[in-house]
Formats: C-alpha cells, structure tokens, sequence
C-alpha cells in the first residue's frame, strides 16, 4: 500500500514523500525508504543506502518493492497553507487561497492524474471554477472537503465543450455559513455554436452538501452532452438534484443523450423544488436514483 504526503526541506522547498507498507512473512525487517525527486526508490539499511529503481523487485531483507504510483499532480493543505507539487518534487503552485493552487494544479503540463489530499479547501467567492480537462482523472480524499462560501454564485467542478474521458471521484463538496444555494456543483455545459459536444467523462463517489444543483447538464442550441456517467453521488437538501438545463431542441445530435445515472441519493429538504428536472434527450438511463423527504409542492422528476 502506497501512502503519499509531501515534506518541506530546510529551505522550505516541497519534496513527495512515499510510505509504503509491504506484507511479508512474520519477523522480516522492513527498511526505511523515501522516494527521491529523480522519482526512484531509496532504502536507508545499516550497511549504507542502497538505490533502486521504481518498481524493482529485491529479494533479501525486503522481499519485494511494487510499483510506485503517485499522482501526477498533489494538491494539499495544511495549516492554512496550499500547495501543487509534481510528482519530481517540483513547486507547481502555493499559497493561502486554495482555489488558485488547485486551479493551477489541474491546469498544471502533464496533469493527467491530479490528488486533492484529505483537508479543507475553503474557496473563495470569486472563483472562476474548476475545470477538467480531457483524458484527466481527478480524486479527491474521502475526507477531502471543498467548502463553498456563502455568496459564491459560479460552479465547483467544470467540462467545456469538447472535453472527454475524464474521471472526478471522491470527496465532499459543502458549504460554510448561511446556505444561499446560488451555485452547482458538477457542470457539464456544451456552448451553442460548437461540432464538439462532452461525451464519456465519469463523475462518482461524491457527497455534495447544500448547493444549488447538484449536477448540471447544460446545452445550448447546438450543443451536446453524450455517454456520461454518474454513479454514486449525494446531493444534500438541493435546490434541484439534477438539472437538464437546455435551449432550443433536441435532436439526434444536439442536447443530451444516452447519459447514465447511477445509484444518484437525493435529500429533499425545504428549498428543494425538484429532484431531477426537466429530463429530455435520447437513451436517459436512470438506475436506482432517489429523491426523498419531498412534500406537496416539490417534484420528484418530470420529462420535457
């Protein structure tokens, strides 16, 4: 099992540190070890240090190394301070907001894989939001926690048009002070105007508090959203779950289609209106998702 943190050197540079728990047989003596910023493995043993290349398997007083995988990009927090660094160690982004670092973290060259360790993000009013990119994959801690100002009015997470094959798992997205309910969370919004629509990225395992919308799937006159997955996801006491938010019509190409949603867990709550609103599109797939606690007056889902 593979643990990663960071550490900061005397001249408050950040470094990956690796921890690694290994299985073996009762008695066997396990040796310190670290991973070096050129990315190998280092074992400090009595008789010296001895260098080892990732994934090199040793027989001996370790009995075998895996395969070292970190992330791409790690994004941490602590003590008020934010900071992205690379998997060589190197310094992407730091400081005492933690939406620039994440922001610069995710836009980061070579970010294909991006870790939000567990922490608390608490982002700023003004943020523009978070934006995915094509063919990255995004995880959030289990206790990873973005926390929404009151006021804040944008999107957390974001897919432009022509984003595909991405992954966001994990973590909770909620809210600090009065809940004003003014922005989404998951937004998937397909400009009019554009050939390119987002199609085939994976949204799952998330726990979102108090927002506006939940998930939003936004197209414009000619837009399209196709072939995306969300599985596994809490909304908590919403305005709406989620939102079909469309202009124009829909037709084979346009609008969205052949989505799926799995396992989606709504709780109603005062200001909720809607669990899932205006679904529309071709080929909607809808597996064991739930809005409760509605009462007179608010709508469990309904089709345009």
């Amino acid at each position: 099992y593979n643990i990663a943190s960071q550490r900061m050197t005397s001249s408050g540079a950040i470094k990956p540190v690796v921890f690694q728990m290994i299985e073996t047989p009762a008695g066997t003596t396990i040796e310190p070890m670290r991973l070096t910023t050129s990315g190998d493995v280092e074992f400090n043993r009595s008789g010296g240090t001895a260098l080892f290349d990732r994934g090199a398997t040793i027989s001996g007083d370790l009995i075998a190394v895996s395969r070292i995988n970190m992330p791409d990009i790690t994004i941490s927090a602590s003590g008020g301070l934010y900071v992205a660094v690379a998997r060589n160690g190197s310094l992407i982004a730091s400081g005492s907001t933690p939406d620039p670092v994440i922001i610069s973290g995710l836009a980061a060259s070579g970010a294909s894989q991006v870790a939000i360790v567990d922490g608390m993000y608490p982002v700023s009013t003004s943020m523009p939001g978070f934006d995915i990119s094509t063919n990255q994959t995004v995880e959030l801690g289990h206790n990873a926690r973005i926390i929404v100002q009151s006021g804040y009015s944008g999107y957390v997470f974001g897919w432009g048009v022509g984003v595909n094959n991405t992954n966001l798992r994990g973590g909770y997205i909620t809210t600090s002070g009065t809940a004003t309910r003014n922005w989404r969370a998951i937004y998937l919004h397909a400009d009019s105007g554009s050939p390119y629509g987002i199609y085939f990225n994976t949204v799952e395992n998330m726990y979102i508090n108090n927002p506006g919308v939940g998930i939003t799937l936004k197209t414009d006159v000619s837009g399209w959203i196709n072939g995306n997955t969300f599985r596994s996801i809490v909304v908590y006491t919403p305005n709406v779950i989620v939102d079909y938010d469309v202009s124009g019509f829909v037709a084979s190409a346009t609008g969205p289609n052949r989505n799926v949603f799995i396992d989606i867990r709504g709780q109603g709550g005062a200001a909720t209106s809607h669990g899932f609103r205006n679904i529309i599109g071709k080929g909607e797939l809808f597996i064991a998702c739930r809005a409760w606690d509605l009462v007179a007056g608010q709508i469990t889902s309904n089709i345009v």
